[in-house]
């Protein structure tokens, strides 16, 4: 067995590749790049939220969210 292919089955025993990681990767991210209170005043499409807000939170700048993912 090759290092890279037990490399890969490690990382899919601790769950490293499943889908759902790819959100959380991301958030993680953000939340290491901004503050609590930036996160709390933004989001990252600036749509309405579902919960009934009247006005929509600003969207994170995009050409921030491209350099991130």
């Amino acid at each position: 067995m090759s290092d890279h292919q037990e490399f890969n089955e490690k990382e899919e025993e601790d769950g490293l590749l499943k889908p759902h990681n790819a959100q959380k990767c991301i958030n993680d991210l953000l939340h290491g790049l901004y503050t609590r209170e930036y996160m709390a005043e933004h989001s990252l499409t600036g749509a309405k939220s579902s919960v009934g807000k009247d006005q929509p939170k600003p969207p994170i700048p995009r050409k921030e969210l491209e350099l991130i993912t």
